[in-house]
Formats: C-alpha cells, structure tokens, sequence
C-alpha cells in the first residue's frame, strides 16, 4: 500500500513537473524593430579592405561560416544581423561600410563588446588580415560621438567627430585624417595635401596633414569635385581613393611614379560633413607566376560622409560661358558680378543661388548690355548660361550640366517594366562631353573622332546586349542654339584598374578618340552624315581636357575623367582671327 502511494506521488509530481513545462521558441528579432530602432552614438568602420564577422554583447550580426563551409552557406546570417548586413558578412566598401549601433544592442552601462574575426564568402575564402581578432568594449557617449576605424594592423582608431552643421548653409564641410603607416612599401607615407583636379591646394588647413594628424574642418560651397590627396606635394606621390589599387609591380618590386589616378568625382551636399581619411589597406595583386596572388598594404584614402546631410530643397548653381567668337565678356547674376571678365571659350566658377527666378546678363568691356534673360531654378539644377551669337546679336541659352556619368538604356531584354533604376548604367570614372553648335554659319553639325566615325563608347561583350552609351541624336545633326533633353551626352568609360603586374596597359579610357572633328552634315532619308568635314576647324586633341599637365611628370594621360560641354562657334563664312569658327570646351566639376 506504501508502495503505491509513493508511486502515485511520483506520478503527481511529474504530471506537474509536465504541465509547467513550455516549449523553447527560437528568438525572433524583426528586421524593421532593429533598423528604427534609436542609433546610440558609436559607430564602427571596417577599414581593412576585406570581410569580416562581428558580433555585439555575445549577438552574432554575421554568419561566423568557416571558410571551408561558406560554398555550402554563402548568404546566411542571423536574423537581427541581416538587417544590417544581407550578404552575412561585414565588408569594407568603398566607405568602410559604417555600423551605427542601434541602442537596443548596448547592455545596461550602455557599453558594447565587439568581437570581430575575418569573414567568408563564396568568393573569397582566404582572409585579409590572417589572423586578426578582435575583443574590445566600446562606451556610448551622446555628448561626445566618436567614430572607431578599424584599420588593416587590426585595431581600432577612435576619433571624435562633429555634429555640427555648416555655418554657411550652402556649404559643406571636409577635413583629413591622416591615419596612414610610417612605413609604406611605395614610400607613400608623410604629410598629404588636398588638391582640386587641376592640382590647386583647397585650402592652407588641408595641407601638409602629417601622419597621425587630424586636420580642423574647413568649409566649401556644395558641388561637385574631383579632390586629390599628395604625399609631400609630389606629383608622382597621389594617393589611390579605395577601390582603386596603387601601381605596383610585384616581381621587380621598383617604386613606381603614382600618376595618372582619377579620383571618383562626387557632388558633396550642401549641409554635409566628411572627411578624407587616408589609413594602410590591403590590395591583392597578380603575381609573377600565371596563379600567384600577392597582398600588400599600401597607404590610400577613403571619403566617408559623417552625417546625413538634409535634403536639398533651396539651392541650384550656374555658371556662365562665353561662346562669343570675338570678344570678352562680364557676366552679372542678379545684378552682382560673377568674378572678373571672361575670355572667349571661359567660364565662370559656379555661383549658387537660391531656388527661383534669376536673371543672367553678359556685359562687354565698355559696360553695354549683351544679353539678358530670366531662368526658373529648381533645388539641385546646375545650368551654364551660353553667350552666343544668334542672327547677328548676343543671345543666352541655359543648358542642364546635370551629367551624372550615367546612361538610361531603353528597353533592355528581360525588362519588365516595373524598376527603371536597372536600365540605368552608371560609370563611377569616365569622361563624359555633351555637344552644341552655336554657329549659324553651320545649319547642321555633326562631330566625330578622329576617323569620321561615330563615336562607339560601348560596355559588354560576348554577345550579350551592347549597352551603348552615346545615342548619335546628342552628336549627329545639331542645329544652331540646338539643346538635346534625351541623352544629350557621349561617355568614354575609364578603366582604374591597376591589378596587374604590366603596368602598361591597365589603366585607359574605353575608345577614347584622339581627336574631336566637326562636319557640315545634312539629316533626312537622303542626308549626309557625316557629311563634309570642316577642314578649316582645328580639331580637339584628347589631350586638351588636361587642365594641368605639370601634373603629370612622367606622361600625359589620354584625356582627364569629368563632365564637360564641346561647343562650335564663330563664322565660318568671311570670319578671320577672333571671328573665325573654332571649337571650345568647358569644364563642369572642379
């Protein structure tokens, strides 16, 4: 009887025991809850050129996949992790790929551990940085935000940034960090000064930034600039803007002269703040055998954008052109003068204005009223105003300068219809030319290269679609005062590939003609095109889009990457010296 009662207290028990227990649920993080979350104020880079697994308070963001697994999971990662890093992995990017950490992260000291370890995926299972690893506590501080860049010796730099905004607010902001190793194997180490395009120092703050050095913020008007970083003010010493890989020949190991590198050209925005962050990144190179991969760690920089600047709803630029044949001009914006008198084929420095109606006029030296005329601008427009010649008397046309070195391909297989933004190509280094005829003399221009023919820029090959990107309408049959809208430019893709071991030949324009010619062509079934070629007009060398060649000590480049406006003007018919019909060209970035 004893006995069965004690079974029977047992069974009770366990029933209870049974009854109490619930099921264990996976944890579920919703992406949305993750990514609206309140941002605490650490943010985090990976600076180191490759992949990385990173983890926060024991949360795994990345897949933490071996490297002799990632073939068979190439793409998975945690559910919270995703949201920040689809792929499953960190990678570096062409800004460092920042982590602001959400607040939802942080333990109740609000601090966060990091644990970092090289990453995989199915095209890369060898590590950047063999070995690195690691462990570290980062404090939140809302009064004094501070940035950690993780760099390729695989610690972590903390340096505080700004959260102020510009005091001009059609301005941005910009400093350097110069965060570069001492020891560089193309001696590319040392003070580093920030240049325009043409070479220019930007500012006395921006130059010599020694090595560990922070440099104060300066303030620039929002545009869009092609800046180039110096070590020691020497030409052959430019510095590559990630991706782009320095020049290097591997198997003879000579110091070769940096020269010839394009830098992205970028709008910066009128509110933003960023900086130019030069820091050691590791490249991988052929070797000299047919399989050989090298790494080396080699100084070059970064442009992140430290906050997000507000959207631009108030201000556009312009800029003036003179396009008359014989004579200087001044131009006035609203009544104020836009800089000193410009010559024939010169430009004005862009002048930003608020949105609305402004009037352009162009004045000659004896102060007489030219041309005048009124645009409706819109937030973010960027026109020149052309001063040409048109029946006899000045006139202005307005053209859009808004070329972002992209082309919209119509109707490629397999579109659906549903995302434009896929038929758009975008060519990050390029140069890219739109075409007028302001000459009467000229009914109908059509410019060419050097041979006569059509200028064929085109990508891919193999016989998948050819996307070309320099529709004839925007060269071929241009009327005078003519303003192509659809595609209105030519673009020649530059390669900034400087991998291979043959220096050589790896870096160029694609089909950049060497020479510009203009014919007097005739449209219609019947027509001619191009036409007859205008033998009296000199032709524009590729060459001439330098704007310095001192800067090139070891060889002139085919052309320099940018956004320019090709224009034919003068008489044709009776016109001599300063009247006689000639070819111009403008520069839209600086």
């Amino acid at each position: 009887m004893k006995g069965n009662y004690t079974t029977a207290c047992l069974l009770c028990i366990l029933c209870i025991v049974m009854g109490c227990r619930k099921e264990k649920l996976d944890v579920f993080f919703d992406r949305k809850n993750i990514l609206n979350s309140p941002a605490s104020t650490i943010r985090i880079y990976n600076f180191t050129n490759g992949l990385l697994n990173v983890s926060v308070n024991n949360i795994q963001l990345t897949n933490f996949i071996e490297a002799k697994d990632v073939r068979a999971a190439p793409s998975t990662g945690t559910e919270m992790g995703l949201a920040f890093f689809p792929k499953g992995v960190w990678p570096s990017g062409k800004n460092g790929s920042p982590l602001t950490l959400p607040a939802t992260l942080l333990d109740k000291y609000s601090r966060a551990r990091i644990y970092i370890v090289p990453g995989y995926d199915k095209d890369n299972t060898s590590p950047i940085i063999p070995g690195l690893a690691v462990d570290t506590v980062l404090q939140d501080d809302p009064l004094h935000p501070v940035d950690y860049f993780l760099l390729s010796d695989g610690h972590f730099r903390a340096i505080p940034r700004s959260v102020a905004v510009p005091v001009a607010p059609d301005h941005f902001k910009i400093r350097i960090l110069n965060l570069g190793a001492a020891n560089d194997p193309l001696r590319l180490s040392g003070p580093v000064t920030m240049t325009y395009a043409d070479g220019a120092p930007v500012h006395d703050v921006l130059n010599g930034v020694g090595i560990g050095m922070v440099s104060e913020y300066i303030e620039v008007p929002y545009g869009s600039y092609q800046f180039k970083l110096f070590v020691d003010n020497n030409h052959q010493k430019q510095l590559c803007e990630l991706p782009v890989s320095p020049y290097i020949d591997v198997c003879t190991q000579k110091i070769l002269p940096q020269t010839k590198i394009f830098p992205f050209v970028r709008t910066f925005k009128p509110g933003g703040t960023y900086s130019v962050i030069v820091t050691q990144n590791t490249f991988i190179y052929d070797g000299c055998g047919p399989e050989d991969i090298v790494y080396e760690s080699i100084n070059s920089y970064r442009i992140v954008e430290e906050n997000n600047p507000p959207l631009n709803t108030s201000y556009a630029r312009v800029m003036g052109a003179n396009a008359l044949a014989d004579q200087s001009i001044l131009f006035k914006l609203d009544g104020k003068e836009m800089g000193i008198f410009r010559e024939t084929g010169k430009a004005t420095d862009p002048q930003i204005v608020i949105t609305g109606k402004h009037t352009l006029a162009a004045f000659d030296n004896s102060g007489n009223l030219l041309a005048e005329k009124s645009c409706n601008f819109s937030a973010a427009d960027f026109y020149t105003a052309w001063v040409y010649d048109k029946g006899g008397k000045p006139d202005l046309i307005f053209t859009s300068n808004n070329m972002a070195i992209s082309h919209y391909v119509k109707d490629p297989p397999g579109d659906d219809g549903t995302d434009g933004d896929k038929n758009i190509t975008k060519y990050d280094y390029a140069w890219q030319s739109r075409f007028l005829n302001l000459s009467e003399d000229i009914p109908y221009a059509t410019f060419t290269n050097q041979d006569g023919e059509n200028f064929e820029f085109t990508r891919g090959g193999g016989g998948i679609y050819q996307d070309v990107v320099n529709p004839r309408t925007s060269y071929q049959n241009m009327e005078p005062g003519q303003i192509v809208m659809h595609e209105p430019s030519v673009i020649a893709p530059y390669t900034n590939n400087n991998r291979t071991t043959n220096k050589t030949g790896s870096v160029g324009f694609s089909y950049m003609p060497s020479l510009i010619r203009v014919f007097q062509s005739t449209p219609g079934p019947l027509g001619q095109t191009p036409g007859n070629w205008l033998s009296a007009i000199a032709p524009l060398r590729s060459q001439d889009f330098i704007a310095n060649p001192g800067l090139y000590e070891t060889g002139l480049p085919a052309a320099e990457s940018g956004a320019y406006s090709i224009a034919l003007i003068g008489r044709l018919k009776g016109g001599s010296g300063k009247q006689k019909a000639r070819l111009i060209f403008v520069k839209h970035n600086k």
